[in-house]
């Protein structure tokens, strides 16, 4: 009963026919009225009962629109149809405008116009939302009033504003972050500061991973299976950070087949490389390994010296999680010595802090330690904060495991601060609170004031 509701969108007269007709029709279960309004491209032709038509309601205010003697009648119509084109929960004005091709205050003012009609709400001052019934209605419009060509283009202009927006910013977030060769072309929506790139991504989220589904299905221009890609692959720095496991392994799974399609072996690469850090979330290291290994192989192929030797890092660390130390050892020492060869002192960083988790794995923490305090004088020598406090905490842990509470302690301190600065890993301070409490209970002291 309470997907009936649902499938009408909470839309009266769509309640109002769907219970006349199960009123008409008595011998019918609930189950065959709901089987036939599932199916999306039949279900307003089902939501009509005597002379009332949802079809027909939206006709009218549609009619009224596109008879209409305002300049911006034409706009409002068509802002109409093509809104359609894009799956998504909602839509600001900076993205529809771009979708529309037209300046930002005309935007709004044919969005505005629709929310007069009842053909669009508002949720705030520059979001817009359109009821799923409307957007059926809209899309059979698209089909018939737009010429294909158009509605690839206005799709792709959408996504375009999405992926060059998305690559801006987690840019913002994580400034250290290294880039792929190939950023989106095309004009972001301004974003001032890590803070505002942060509310924009939790904002558009849902908009995005649908973005990256729409941009996956079999029958897109490649043009825009690539925004795909480039959207799946910015959307990584924002996911993994936040502990997204799923939203993060789905679009990776996208990402692989897209790639796999356009014979794309590089974005095949990155989306494998990618999928292991969800499975990473999960715990699944298993996983992690095969994924992991599978970049590599093709890494290797491409001689892409970047991707290997970050899929080398992680894969060592997730040796290390399943207890291999040292085949962990083995694989860290041959990617430490490709890092040094590349002058790539980043990930010759990252794989120091590897070789130390698999020493202090075997039960050598002195080696451990001296891993450690390398990287962390290369990581303040970088400036990056992430492997700064990795390293802090990895420092940490280790004094503390040897019972040497008050330099794991302080350690920990220092790592705390690195974690409240912006563009850092949220979910590495819980870690580093829980490192904290055998020290604090030891020592009978409480934390710092972080």
């Amino acid at each position: 009963a309470e997907e009936i509701p649902r499938l009408c969108g909470g839309l009266p007269l769509a309640l109002r026919i769907a219970g006349a007709r199960l009123a008409a029709r008595p011998a019918w279960p609930l189950r065959t009225l709901v089987t036939k309004l599932t199916d999306a491209r039949g279900r307003l032709d089902e939501l009509r009962f005597g002379d009332l038509a949802v079809r027909i309601s939206f006709q009218v205010s549609y009619e009224a629109f596109r008879l209409g003697r305002r300049s911006d009648d034409l706009d409002a119509v068509r802002a109409f149809r093509l809104l359609s084109v894009v799956h998504g929960h909602d839509m600001s004005v900076p993205v529809a405008a771009a979708l529309l091709d037209l300046p930002a205050d005309r935007t709004e003012n044919a969005l505005e116009r629709l929310v007069d009609a009842q053909l669009l709400e508002s949720r705030d001052s520059v979001r817009y939302h359109m009821h799923d019934l409307l957007r059926l209605f809209a899309s059979e419009l698209a089909e018939q009033e737009e010429p294909e060509a158009e509605r690839s283009a206005a799709l792709e202009r959408a996504l375009t504003r999405y992926a060059a927006t998305a690559q801006r910013a987690v840019t913002l977030l994580d400034p250290l972050r290294p880039w792929p060769r190939h950023p989106v072309e095309g004009p972001a929506v301004p974003l001032d500061g890590h803070d505002e790139a942060e509310r924009w991504l939790k904002a558009e989220l849902p908009n995005l991973l649908a973005a990256v589904a729409q941009a996956a299905e079999p029958a897109r221009p490649e043009a825009i299976a690539r925004l795909g890609l480039r959207l799946a692959r910015a959307l990584q720095w924002f996911l993994f950070p936040r502990a997204h496991a799923q939203d993060l392994s789905t679009v990776n799974e996208l990402a692989i087949e897209t790639a796999r399609r356009l014979g794309d072996r590089e974005s095949e690469a990155w989306a494998l490389d990618g999928l292991s850090a969800a499975y990473w979330l999960l715990h699944s290291y298993d996983e992690v390994r095969e994924a992991l290994e599978s970049a590599l192989e093709i890494w290797r192929e491409l001689g892409h010296r970047e991707g290997e030797l970050r899929s080398a890092c992680n894969l060592a660390d997730a040796l290390c999680e399943l207890g291999l130390f040292e085949e962990a050892i083995t694989a860290q020492e041959r990617q430490l010595a490709l890092a040094r060869a590349a002058g790539d002192l980043s990930a010759e960083v990252i794989g120091l802090g590897n070789l130390g988790r698999a020493h202090r794995g075997l039960g050598r923490p002195e080696d451990a330690l001296t891993c450690f305090k390398e990287s962390l004088e290369y990581a303040r020598r970088t400036g990056n904060i992430h492997l700064e406090g990795f390293a802090l905490y990895e420092i940490g842990i280790t004094y503390m495991e040897q019972g040497r509470f008050p330099e794991g302690r302080t350690h920990m301190d220092q790592a705390l601060p690195v974690w409240k600065r912006p563009g850092t890993y949220e979910s590495w301070r819980g870690h580093t609170w829980s490192g904290l409490f055998p020290a604090c209970m030891t020592l009978q002291i409480g934390p710092g004031p972080h």
